[in-house]
């Protein structure tokens, strides 16, 4: 990793939204290849550290890439259900953060639980998306229960080697965020709800209508989201070969993205670049 790249991570912006404050990473290579930026928006707790190398990866290909640290809080109850709550304060605080940096069309790479706010966040204002690249993602494979989303988890952390990756995922500085998050834990019950059983297929095949491009990639031996399972689901909902989306592919290995982020980048920007030949 170079100098820029590195001097670029570690310049931490803090935009104020409704929800607060919230960190975000901008890094801009110096002669971008497309002036539209990437939304690189996290997962599950995911922070910056673990995406580290992904980030650079995105850099390294010529773009610009912005990523963003999620609010540990629930502070938006939504009379309308169309959307999970928590879900949905996540996918407007994306659009908070794009609005504040007058970003007005992004494409976007998620892994596994960003695909459900990535998804609610494009179907509130479409125009400011042009292609998503859903890794891993959640929503797809049908309603489940936070008991066996939990232990396929537990079976990716030991089969994908992602044990190391762990202390740099889940970052825990004082005593007090402790408390904050032992504070927090219906906001992790309300997280496992929707990652167990939000769907968002239809919400994808309606952003495909208003132009919005759609690419999934999923793990072969994938224990969150088994690949058997997710073809099992969306073939009863499309009879298409790709379930009406724009790209469908596999990745060898399971859930993990970011044990090595060079191949499975590598595997990103060439659908990234089958999406924007289709625009």
């Amino acid at each position: 990793m170079n100098i820029d790249f590195e001097e670029q991570f570690h310049k931490r912006d803090f935009i104020q939204t409704s929800l607060g404050k919230i960190e975000t990473v901008d890094i801009t290579p110096e002669r971008p290849r497309i002036t539209i930026p990437i939304l690189f928006a996290p997962g599950w707790r995911e922070t910056p550290e673990l995406q580290k190398e992904c980030l650079f990866e995105v850099y390294s290909s010529g773009r610009r890439v912005i990523t963003l640290i999620h609010t540990k809080k629930l502070s938006i109850i939504s009379k309308q259900k169309e959307y999970p709550d928590v879900e949905l304060q996540k996918a407007e605080t994306l659009l908070e953060i794009l609005s504040a940096k007058s970003i007005e069309k992004v494409d976007v790479i998620t892994h596994s639980e960003g695909a459900l706010n990535v998804a609610i966040a494009a179907s509130l204002k479409p125009k400011q998306f042009r292609n998503l690249v859903l890794v891993a993602p959640a929503g797809l494979s049908g309603t489940n229960s936070i008991a066996n989303i939990t232990v396929g988890f537990i079976k990716h952390i030991t089969q994908d080697g992602a044990l190391p990756l762990i202390t740099r995922k889940v970052q825990i500085k004082s005593h007090r965020e402790k408390i904050n998050i032992l504070k927090n834990a219906s906001l992790a019950l309300k997280e496992g709800k929707a990652i167990a059983a939000y769907d968002i297929h239809p919400l994808l095949l309606n952003l495909k209508k208003k132009g919005v491009r759609t690419a999934v990639l999923v793990g072969k031996k994938d224990t969150v989201f088994p690949l058997k399972k997710v073809k099992s689901h969306l073939s009863k909902l499309s009879d298409d070969a790709r379930f009406g989306f724009d790209v469908f592919a596999t990745k060898p290995g399971g859930h993990d993205l970011y044990s090595k982020p060079h191949e499975i980048m590598q595997q990103v920007e060439r659908m990234l670049e089958e999406l924007e030949a289709k625009n």
